[in-house]
């Protein structure tokens, strides 16, 4: 059986995304826009406030290229940096069936010996591949990459510890 390859959602984000690029309003509840390498993950989920840092939240950054000249995106953040661990069905349709955008994981890494200490912080960054024009537009002064929608969120890892050994019976 295979699954539509249409999701609502996904697309909704990328439809605010494609309306930051092109100047037009953004609007999507609680949407944090901020540069997400000047913060820890953490700093998005302020003790006691009301954000579920399981559920996560979405934050809408500009992306910006390692040394300034290479395609390779800047990863570095406040104590650490995220690390892309893969795609995650990565492929975003539009309703016309034409491939939109991508969304790739990351996990976040603080300072440690040789590669870092991973958390449980996770990330997925959604990337604009095409964007539709309302208006007229002039599609060289933009980068599609220039900003990206990430979500933000905590998953823990569940270890069980369970004890196999045999007790002895006197």
């Amino acid at each position: 059986m295979e699954t539509d390859p249409y999701n609502p959602f996904d697309q909704n984000l990328i439809k605010q995304l494609n309306n930051k690029i092109i100047d037009e309003p953004v609007e999507f509840p609680d949407l944090i826009t901020t540069e997400i390498n000047d913060h820890h993950p953490a700093d998005f989920f302020p003790e006691g406030g009301d954000r579920d840092r399981e559920k996560g939240c979405y934050v809408l950054t500009p992306r910006h290229l390692l040394y300034g000249l290479t395609w390779l995106p800047e990863r570095r953040a406040k104590n650490g940096y995220w690390k892309p661990y893969g795609y995650i069905d990565g492929r975003i349709f539009g309703a016309c069936g034409k491939l939109v955008a991508i969304k790739q994981s990351f996990t976040f890494h603080e300072p440690g010996e040789n590669i870092g200490r991973k958390t449980d912080w996770n990330m997925t960054e959604y990337r604009l591949l095409k964007h539709s024009c309302t208006s007229v537009c002039d599609h060289t002064k933009k980068r599609l990459d220039s900003w990206v929608l990430c979500k933000i969120y905590w998953e823990s890892e569940i270890i069980v510890n369970e004890d196999f050994s045999d007790e002895e019976e006197e």
